[in-house]
């Protein structure tokens, strides 16, 4: 987006209209799951914010609304092939191990230890 103001002089108080561009720059990009590299043009802070999460697929994927909303028509393409690609991926072992239970697993999981963990405080009291 670009900005528009005045510069002012310090004696006169002239202004002159100016712009604020943003600085946009090209970048190479390593996608892990399309497992090549992408030239992209972006901006210095969304740079910084694609190594804050992780990566580009990770920022392409990620379920943020205003950034789905920012993507451009590039973006769109690219989270589009991204998404088709992890369709076919599986899923690893951890992640799988990590994946949660039904709720009526882990409850019925819940309350056997805790009854376990209650009767055996009862018998250390006694």
């Amino acid at each position: 987006m670009i900005r528009f103001g005045n510069n002012v002089g310090e004696k006169s108080q002239m202004k002159t209209r100016r712009a604020w561009h943003p600085n946009v720059i090209t970048r190479n990009l390593r996608s892990t799951l399309m497992n090549r590299i992408v030239r992209i043009k972006l901006t210095t802070r969304v740079l910084r914010t694609i190594d804050k999460v992780g990566g580009l697929d990770a920022y392409l994927l990620g379920p943020k609304p205003a950034r789905i909303k920012e993507l451009g028509l590039e973006g769109w393409k690219l989270r589009c092939e991204l998404l088709e690609l992890a369709k076919h991926i599986p899923m690893k072992r951890d992640r799988i191990a990590a994946a949660p239970l039904s709720t009526t697993e882990t409850a019925q999981e819940g309350s056997v230890d805790l009854t376990a963990e209650t009767a055996s405080l009862e018998t250390k009291d006694l």
